[in-house]
């Protein structure tokens, strides 16, 4: 299916019925899949070809998302009381999955994140279009914070494209126009980011004044060694000067005293032919 996005014709508004519900049975099992972590990547890509070609529109993606959040509603409802009637009958059985809404949430908003790295205009919209859905689908505190958070903490952080700074930010003004008592929230995260990179900063700076003062004591014991270097070759070079100069002087006397022994050894064999 995956591989088949690409073959599908763009919608050109005949039978529109038609299409909109195989975009429908499409778009839900591509939901679905997402939940696959060997597939999660491939399905993120085909869900970005399918939205810039059209084959996936807003309006569809918000059924199934509404569907979905419908049906999770009733499993979740219908868990919740077999729980309870297994408990009350000391039949209950401890199972680690997450209730189905918090698994749509999740999958949906990492399909959001993914996409809003895209730099085509449908993608953009779609992505815009997402978010305002999510925000008002999941009415939970914890679910709003969580969108929030992501989008604040990526709109502040430097990033290398300037276009996701911008997608995130205009996400965020999207979603203080239409919902409202958020605006507060959203400028407490900026100020939460902003004052916590602030601390790092300072850190940082206090950091770096330690690594250069490190760095000048280091600098100042090596030219302290240098110096004792220096003066110690100045004195070595000093004694050997001495030495040689005694050297000179030994064998100047050792010469002298050549000299004077071969003048008497010479007057000796003078006196002896004599």
């Amino acid at each position: 299916m995956l591989r088949d996005i690409d073959s599908v014709p763009e919608p050109d508004g005949k039978c529109l019925v038609e299409e909109q519900l195989l975009q429908f049975s499409d778009i839900y099992l591509l939901v679905e899949m997402l939940s696959m972590p060997c597939l999660s990547v491939e399905v993120s890509q085909a869900f970005e070809r399918a939205v810039v070609r059209g084959i996936i529109m807003d309006q569809s993606m918000a059924m199934v998302l509404e569907r979905r959040h419908a049906q999770s509603l009733n499993f979740d409802s219908v868990s919740s009381a077999q729980k309870n009637l297994h408990k009350d009958m000391a039949l209950e059985e401890k199972t680690g999955s997450l209730p189905a809404q918090e698994v749509d949430f999740t999958l949906v908003l990492c399909l959001a994140r993914t996409l809003a790295l895209s730099r085509d205009s449908r993608v953009y919209g779609f992505v815009r279009t997402l978010y305002a859905i999510l925000f008002k689908m999941f009415a939970k505190e914890d679910d709003h914070r969580k969108i929030l958070k992501g989008l604040v903490d990526r709109a502040i952080t430097p990033a290398e494209h300037c276009c996701e700074v911008n997608i995130d930010l205009d996400i965020l003004a999207l979603l203080v126009h239409e919902e409202q008592g958020i605006s507060k929230q959203v400028l407490n995260m900026m100020r939460e980011v902003v004052e916590l990179s602030n601390v790092d900063r300072a850190t940082l700076r206090r950091q770096l004044r330690a690594k250069e003062k490190e760095n000048i004591h280091t600098q100042e014991i090596r030219q302290a060694e240098l110096s004792n270097m220096l003066r110690e070759k100045a004195i070595l070079l000093d004694r050997l000067s001495d030495s040689e100069a005694t050297i000179d002087h030994l064998k100047s006397e050792v010469r002298l005293g050549k000299e004077h022994f071969a003048q008497e050894k010479m007057e000796l064999l003078g006196k002896c032919e004599k």
